[in-house]
C-alpha cells in the first residue's frame, strides 16, 4: 500500500514560504546582463542596435579602446559575443575585431557612430 500527502500547489496562498521562493525562483531568467555601462551607439537598418560599454573607453594618443556588442537585447547578455575596437577619433576610422568581411568602415555606417561615442566617452 502507498501513502500519497498532496499540499497545495506550489504558488498558491496557502503554499508554505519556502515552496513560494521556489517557484520564484524556478520563473526567474537564466540570463543576465554583461557587466559594464552600456549605450546605445547605432541603430541599424533591421531594427537591433549597437552597443558601447562606456567603462571600458580608454584613451591611446588620439584614439580610444573599447568593448562594443550587436545584443539580440536591449542589453548583451554574459553569453554573447562582446568585441573589442580601437578608434581614431581624429580620422574618424576603426580598427574593430567582429564578424564579417570588413575590420575597417567607411564614414555613414554603424561603425561611425561607435567612433564618435567612444570619442565622445574620453572628453567626459
Amino acid at each position: 500500500m502507498v501513502t500519497v500527502v498532496a499540499g497545495p500547489p506550489i504558488g498558491t496562498a496557502d503554499a508554505d514560504p519556502i515552496d513560494r521562493e521556489l517557484a520564484t525562483m524556478q520563473d526567474a531568467p537564466t540570463t543576465s546582463a554583461a557587466p559594464g555601462d552600456w549605450e546605445v551607439a547605432c541603430l541599424r537598418r533591421q531594427g537591433s542596435t549597437l552597443v558601447i560599454d562606456r567603462q571600458s573607453v580608454r584613451e591611446i594618443g588620439n584614439g580610444a579602446v573599447f568593448r562594443w556588442a550587436a545584443p539580440t537585447g536591449e542589453l548583451p547578455e554574459t553569453s554573447e559575443p562582446i568585441y573589442t575596437a580601437v578608434a581614431d577619433c581624429r580620422g574618424k576610422s576603426i580598427e574593430a575585431s567582429w564578424p564579417g568581411q570588413r575590420s575597417t568602415t567607411r564614414a555613414g555606417t554603424c561603425g561611425r557612430h561607435l567612433v564618435e561615442a567612444a570619442c565622445a566617452a574620453i572628453a567626459r
